[in-house]
């Protein structure tokens, strides 16, 4: 089993207080005693200041696409 895990945020407001989010997330996603699942939390933002601090935390960072949320610059429907 293969899980992905999204948060989506405009805006980091508090890097402290989103990491621990994004522990929270991943502790219940993915439990300390194994269960074969496997997979990634990811966060989609447009404000990428922490994302190398993310990163090195095990959580994958992606700005937003084709126009999806923040100031990307894309058209909507």
């Amino acid at each position: 089993e293969f899980k992905i895990v999204f948060e989506i945020k405009t805006k980091i407001t508090s890097f402290g207080r989103d990491l621990r989010q994004l522990q929270i997330y991943k502790s219940r996603a993915f439990p300390e005693r194994h269960d074969g699942v496997k997979g990634a939390v990811v966060l989609i933002t447009s404000d990428l200041r922490f994302k190398s601090a993310f990163e090195a935390q095990g959580f994958k960072v992606f700005p937003p696409t084709n126009g999806q949320g923040g100031d990307s610059g894309g058209e909507r429907p």
